[in-house]
Order: structure tokens, then sequence, then C-alpha cells
């Protein structure tokens, strides 16, 4: 059973919530191997080719407004890059054999025989087994389906809840901090001081017992030491130290907002050619923000991973914030004529012009082909701008690890 969706779409949010509820009743009924469930993300490039065999080829690139963009009357509009499939055919589930998913491409009836539909918006875990069930009832053969059953919504959610909540609690120090995932442990002697021998490093996680400290997200405590011992209490307890918790945690969460944000600009935004706009106001705002954050982002968020080391231009990461110090470094980036060209590309998108409904995200409204129009903008080449800059020194798999330690939800999708 396979779901194909874009997590652009807010109602094929909401169905990969609903289709992670039915995975989880079929692993407690312990039929995970009889009936497999897996998701296929196409918004993803990788997995386009599969996507096109049972949505059809992709439509380009498409730019939504939301409302009437004109940059030579001063208006401009929210823009963002969709995906090449409109959300009408998305999302849409597939059920049939291994075989047959495996075989596509190289049989011609393997699609065929692939049962598919697409559910309505509301969808529900509970929709989703009843047409399994009703699909092909040849393929269960003996598999005893009333042995599933589902969570409600509402204990389901409360239970994803929970689970991040207490995701980045679990590994708290002794001062409240959070640990890193992965990091390096090297053990030094006098030999290693006086250069004779190299250090013997080795990959850890989070807090192991037998170093008894670890290295921190953000630099811990009121001497802002890199490192920090671990929490007793956590191996035995397996709650959270709250109390510890709430001290650093808006620090945490201010970090990864702004990655949150600057990720989705350097993937899906999109801005207007200097002959649609001489002044380049929209890149203009970018910058202006991100001088705001070089010059009055809070100092003691240091962000700090890595040894401090004094670069050549002066900048001393001892006594100042290297988030800071990335904010100017990337707005100095964006700023220049030549870095711009370099980390940006020239595309031909269409836009589509849609209404923003509150709550539900962004929702087709369909459009006389007269009314659609076709131009030039430049996007930003993401995977080689984030592979080179990274905000506050870290990695940034670091932030989608980490997610938000305090600013959550019930509803999975806050």
């Amino acid at each position: 059973l396979m779901m194909i969706y874009s997590p652009w779409w807010y109602h094929c949010r909401r169905a990969e919530v609903e289709f992670d509820r039915l995975a989880r009743g079929l692993h407690e009924a312990k039929l995970k191997d009889q009936l497999h469930a897996s998701t296929l993300d196409c918004s993803w490039k990788p997995n386009s080719a599969v996507c096109a065999r049972f949505l059809g080829d992709p439509q380009g690139l498409r730019v939504v407004q939301v409302g009437n963009n004109a940059p030579q009357s001063d208006r401009f509009v929210y823009t963002s890059i969709t995906d090449p499939w409109p959300s009408s055919d998305m999302p849409m589930l597939l059920f049939g054999s291994r075989e047959d998913f495996l075989n596509i491409g190289t049989h011609m009836g393997a699609r065929d025989s692939i049962s598919r539909i697409s559910p309505p918006l509301e969808v529900t875990a509970e929709w989703i087994l009843d047409w399994v069930k009703r699909a092909s009832v040849q393929a269960f053969g003996s598999v005893p389906m009333q042995r599933i059953i589902l969570e409600s919504r509402h204990v389901f959610e409360e239970r994803l809840f929970q689970l991040r909540r207490h995701r980045s609690a679990h590994h708290t120090t002794l001062q409240g901090c959070i640990c890193r995932p992965d990091w390096h442990h090297c053990t030094s002697s006098l030999w290693d001081l006086l250069g004779t021998s190299q250090q013997d490093c080795r990959l850890v996680h989070h807090c192991p017992q037998d170093i008894g400290f670890c290295r921190t997200v953000w630099p811990c405590g009121e001497r802002h030491l890199p490192t920090d011992k671990c929490d007793p209490g956590q191996a035995t307890s397996g709650r959270a130290n709250n109390s510890h918790m709430i001290a650093h945690a808006d620090q945490l969460d201010i970090e990864a907002a702004l990655a949150l944000w600057l990720h989705d600009i350097f993937e899906r935004h999109v801005f207007e050619s200097e002959a649609d706009d001489p002044l380049q106001r929209r890149r203009g705002v970018l910058i202006d923000f991100l001088q705001t954050l070089c010059t009055y982002f809070p100092d003691h968020l240091e962000g700090r991973i890595e040894r401090p080391v004094a670069e050549a231009s002066g900048w001393d990461p001892e006594e100042n914030s290297e988030c800071r110090h990335s904010f100017c470094v990337l707005g100095g980036l964006l700023n220049d004529p030549v870095l711009w060209l370099r980390y940006t590309e020239e595309v031909v998108v269409t836009f589509e012009r849609q209404h923003l409904h509150a709550g539900t995200g962004a929702e087709d409204v369909p459009l006389p082909p007269l009314l659609t129009r076709s131009g030039r903008v430049r996007r930003i080449l993401w995977r080689e701008l984030e592979r080179d800059w990274k905000l506050c020194s870290r990695p940034w798999t670091d932030f989608a690890r980490q997610g938000f330690a305090t600013c959550q939800g019930l509803d999975p999708l806050s």
C-alpha cells in the first residue's frame, strides 16, 4: 500500500497523518510484513519519474501568486514554487503486490494491475482501510484483517505530541542543555600535547554513559561551555526535566524557526528578474532583514558547535556570536552581484494566481488558459547555498533532527 503525495499541499500533509495512523494499526496487528505501508514524496526530484507513471508528465515549474503581483506598480504578493502536479492529483493511493511495483517500467501490464484512487480531501485512516479491503480481496489471501484496530485520531495525535515533546528532553544535561545527536569524542594524553601522536577520535551519540558528558547544541551554562555533564536522572526515570528545558528552549526554538524560514525561502521563493524589477526590491527586503539579524541578533545565542578558531579577517568567535556572524555572511553573500548570480539561476515558470484560505494552505483556483502567463524569474540554488553556508555554523541536518523544543501544538501539523 503506497501513498504518493506532496508535503507542500496542506491536505496532503493531513492525509499523511491519517496514513501513519493506519500504518500504526498494521504494526499493532503484526501485519506490517503482509501489508506494507509506505509513502512517496513527489516533491523530491529523484522520485519524479515514478510519480509521473501514475500522475502523468510533470507540468514544469509553476509559481503560485496569492493575488496580483505588479512590481512596476510597487505591488508585491506572496509567491512560491509549487510542485509540477496540481493539488487535485494528490494524494493518490496505490495498492498492489510487491512484484507489480517492482515491475513498473519493465512490464507493460504491471501498472494496470495496481489499484489506485484519489481519496477525498478529508480522508481518514478508516476510509483508507475500507478502500483497501474493497480494492482486491484476493490479494489478502488469509490475512486476518479483523485484527486491525485503529486508534482514534485524538489518541494518535496525543501520542505524537508526547513523542515530540520528550524527544529532545530525554537527552538533557545537568544544566538543562540538549546533547547533540552526533558528535566526535577525542581522547588526548601528554604525548598528544607534545605532538608525538595523533588523537583517537570516535563518533558518539547524545550522552554516552561511559563518557559522562556530551557536546551540546548550544553553549551551555553561565560560562557558555561547549560541553556539559549528563543528567543521571534521565537514564533511570526516562522523564524530561522540564524546569531545565524551559531555561534554554526559547533559544533553541529561535534558531529552529529561522532555519525553517530560511530554507523555505531558499527552496521555494522566486525573485523578479531585473527586467521586471530593476530595483530588485524583493531581494532587497530579504537582505535588509538579514542585516537586522546581523546587527541585533542576541549575543548569548552563539550556537557554537566546533572548536572556535579566529579568522583571518579578525573575527574572533570567542568574543562574537556565531549566529550573528552567519547572518552577516549570508547578507553580504546575497548582496554581492557576482555571488548572487553564482547561487541563483534564471528559470521560465508558469504563474498561477490563487487565493489563500486561512487554515487550509494554498488551494487551487482554476483560471482560464488566457489568464495564465509565463515569465522569467530567479530562484536560489538552495543545495549549493546550504552546502557553502550554515546557520549558526551548524549542519542543516541538526535542525531537522531536533525540531522545536517548546513551540509545539497538539495538532501534528502545527
